[in-house]
C-alpha cells in the first residue's frame, strides 16, 4: 500500500489582530524602568499594538476612562488598587502572575557607610526594609522605584534607596544588597466598563 500525500484544498493567511490597540501603566520617567512596564513589555507581547507609560497609575487610568487607552495594567501590591475594582467606569477583565525584576539595596556610596540618613521607598516594598544590613535615620516615601533613587542620581550624600534592578543597572548604581529577588506578583488589567 502506497501512502499518497493528502494537500489541503484551502488556504489562507490570518493577520494577527492585537486584543488591545494600547495598554496604560506606570512609567514615571521617559526610560520606562518600572516593574509594570517590564511585566507588561512581556506579557502584552503579542496581545497589544502598544504600552504606554504615565506619571501614575491614576493618570493612567484616565487615558482609559477617556478612551485614549484600551486598558490598564495595575500590580496586585499597588496600595490604592481597590479604587479601581470600585471605580464605576472601569472592570477588571482579568490577573495573572509575573516575577518583578529583583528588589535591590543602592546607596550614594556605594554601600561603603554603615549608617546612612535616610532611605527611600516606595510603599510596596515595606516589608522589606527589615532586611535591610544598613542602618539609617529616616525613611521618606517615594511614589515608585525610579523616583525612590533621586536623590542618589541627584547627588544628596548619605542615602540608601530600595529599588528594582533595572533601574539600579540603568543608573549604573552598585548593588549593596538584593532584597528579594524574582518575586511572583499578580497584576490586575482594567478595561472601561461598556456603556
Amino acid at each position: 500500500m502506497t501512502e499518497t500525500a493528502v494537500r489541503a484544498a484551502y488556504h489562507t493567511r490570518l493577520l494577527p489582530r492585537y486584543r488591545y490597540r494600547s495598554v496604560a501603566t506606570l512609567a514615571d520617567e521617559p526610560d520606562g524602568l518600572t516593574c509594570s512596564v517590564a511585566v507588561g513589555t512581556e506579557y502584552f507581547a503579542g496581545l497589544a499594538e502598544r504600552l504606554s507609560g504615565y506619571p501614575s497609575f491614576e493618570l493612567a487610568a484616565d487615558s482609559v476612562r477617556e478612551g485614549r487607552e484600551d486598558a490598564l495594567l495595575v500590580p496586585g501590591a499597588y496600595a490604592e488598587v481597590r479604587g479601581f475594582f470600585f471605580d464605576p467606569e472601569l472592570v477588571a477583565v482579568g490577573a495573572f502572575l509575573s516575577r518583578l525584576p529583583d528588589m535591590v539595596l543602592v546607596a550614594s556610596d556605594g554601600g561603603r557607610a554603615d549608617s546612612y540618613r535616610r532611605l527611600c521607598h516606595q510603599p510596596a516594598t515595606l516589608r522589606l526594609l527589615d532586611q535591610i544590613d544598613k542602618s539609617f535615620d529616616e525613611v521618606l516615601p517615594a511614589t515608585s522605584n525610579t523616583t525612590a533613587v533621586r536623590d542618589i542620581v541627584q547627588g544628596r550624600p548619605d542615602t540608601l534607596a530600595v529599588t528594582n534592578r533595572l533601574v539600579a543597572e540603568h543608573h549604573g548604581l552598585d548593588v549593596i544588597q538584593v532584597l528579594a529577588r524574582g518575586t511572583p506578583m499578580a497584576f490586575i488589567v482594567f478595561e472601561r466598563k461598556p456603556e
